[in-house]
């Protein structure tokens, strides 16, 4: 049987390999992928982006029995990862380093991702060349590498996707009697809440495009179980938080054509600008495919829907303002697969194939890894080490008691184990609720504030580098901040802003 024959026929079937050659495949794959992982990682330097230290802060504090809260007594939502929170916090209870932790269980979410992926192809697809392609293009992806080093639940959540999905696959092909696909999907709607929509997306594929059969019965039956695990997690977050959706939703996005502008340019640097090598292929394959009358397998019209569903959720939310890839990770493995497997397929022999697979690798690799990545991450890399420095600073010299007022809630929150409040609303409902017109505008994530409430707190240290910096200015309009003399640390940061803080000397009368 032929490559393509077994594609129009849409079987399932493994394509025997020889077993060496087939290893040898998968480990170059996830050895190529961790060595990019810690090329990136070296970069980075020792500590995570400053969003993941929120989901640790809630982590810490559920596993002090407190509860999944951000301060003691504020039941506030402000995560949106849910099952990732529940992982740091058993890592904390095993008194792990959760910067450690969640850059190794990071990177082997990414590892295993790869690998399984490549697997994945390598089982329907004859010869090992569309595998070898996928490997390729998986190494050289920097938004796979920058967020398999990264301690965020991100490449967990991709895992997840992909796992859950290729097991859909195999259940429509193989009539299974138990949804296993369900389970995994309800564990990526814990980690991150798009994947109630991914799962959303599976079913329907499952109805229109599955294996004969009673399909509406194996719907009923594959939602059941998604839902025996998802909505007693709903009902319990409604209970314990008092809103339908994440504090974090209120916060960061809105309704409006500028968020939507702002979500389409999020789609435009990441596929146009950082993959166009990537969809120069996959258009040369397409023209291919449509001159030859050809047909897309069934796995692969799910992954390419799945790619479209996830586009359509970056642009509703107006894209995230750590860069094109994070939210888009997830369609990373399904979009490269597809690509390999037909590259592989239409242009027949493998020494063509793989020239143009690596070819695009090697352009992926340049465009995201080394232009784009990379220079995210020395860019951002001062800004950790000092909010890290300024944060242990405040532990050490902070009274108990004292409260701090930010607007990067992450590391500051985690390192000063101080009462935080967010300069933004991610864990304050009051901010985040507030009616914003030109949403879309600004940074994600960082266009909602109202100053005189956050100022009228009262908190005892204020470290927001644009008030601190023009302290006499805000104190003009801000009279309360009269109150507060200024206090620079004596440390030695890479971003010396970080050390001007606003201190408070005159007492609270209670």
């Amino acid at each position: 049987m032929t490559e393509r024959r077994g594609h129009q026929s849409h079987v399932g079937r493994a394509f025997p390999h020889s077993r060496l050659a087939r290893t040898v495949c998968i480990a170059s794959a996830v050895a190529g992928t961790g060595a990019h992982l810690l090329y990136l990682a070296s970069i980075q330097g020792r500590w995570c982006i400053d969003d993941a230290y929120i989901s640790f802060r809630f982590a810490e504090n559920l596993a002090r029995g407190l509860g999944p809260i951000f301060n003691a007594g504020e039941r506030v939502e402000g995560y949106t990862n849910f099952g990732w929170v529940v992982l740091l916090a058993l890592a904390a209870e095993l008194g792990l380093d959760l910067t450690l932790f969640s850059r190794l269980a990071s990177a082997a979410a990414a590892l295993l991702l790869v690998g399984l992926a490549v697997r994945f192809v390598l089982t329907r697809t004859e010869g090992t060349t569309a595998g070898w392609i996928l490997g390729g293009l998986l190494v050289a992806d920097g938004t796979l590498a920058r967020w398999g080093q990264d301690g965020m639940e991100t490449a967990f959540f991709a895992l997840l996707v992909f796992l859950g999905s290729t097991l859909a696959v195999s259940e429509a092909e193989d009539r299974a009697s138990f949804p296993t696909s369900s389970l995994v999907l309800a564990t990526a709607a814990l980690v991150r809440p798009e994947g109630l929509l991914f799962f959303g997306m599976i079913r329907v594929w499952a109805l229109v495009a599955g294996a004969d059969g009673n399909r509406f019965r194996d719907a009923l039956r594959a939602s059941d179980v998604f839902a025996a695990v998802w909505i007693p997690y709903f009902l319990w977050r409604f209970w314990y938080y008092g809103f339908l959706l994440p504090n974090t939703f209120y916060a960061k996005v809105g309704a409006s054509k500028s968020q939507l502008a702002r979500g389409a340019k999020y789609l435009f640097e990441f596929f146009l600008v950082e993959r166009w090598p990537l969809l120069l292929l996959g258009l040369v394959v397409l023209v291919v495919l449509v001159v030859r009358c050809r047909r897309l397998a069934r796995w692969e019209m799910l992954f390419l829907t799945l790619a479209l569903a996830c586009a359509l959720y970056a642009l509703l939310v107006g894209g995230d303002w750590m860069g094109p890839g994070r939210f888009l990770l997830p369609v990373v493995a399904p979009l490269s697969a597809v690509i390999a497997v037909e590259t592989a397929a239409t242009l027949g022999r493998p020494a063509l194939a793989g020239l143009a697979g690596g070819l695009a690798a090697g352009a992926l690799f340049a465009l995201v890894s080394w232009h784009t990545e990379q220079a995210s991450l020395l860019k951002e890399r001062p800004a950790l080490e000092s909010r890290v420095a300024i944060g242990l600073w405040l532990a050490e010299h902070a009274a108990p008691g004292d409260t701090l007022l930010t607007n990067e809630i992450g590391q500051l929150a985690f390192f000063s184990r101080l009462t935080t409040w967010d300069l933004h609303g991610l864990t304050d409902p009051h901010i985040a609720h507030l009616p914003v017109a030109a949403i879309g505008e600004g940074k994600p994530g960082h266009e909602k504030s109202d100053l005189a409430y956050s100022f009228g707190k009262r908190p005892t240290w204020i470290c927001i580098p644009s008030v601190t910096t023009r302290a006499a200015e805000f104190a003009a309009a801000y009279p309360v901040l009269r109150e507060y003399r200024l206090e620079e640390a004596p440390l030695t940061l890479s971003r010396p802003r970080y050390g001007i803080l606003l201190h408070r000397t005159t007492p609270l009368v209670r």
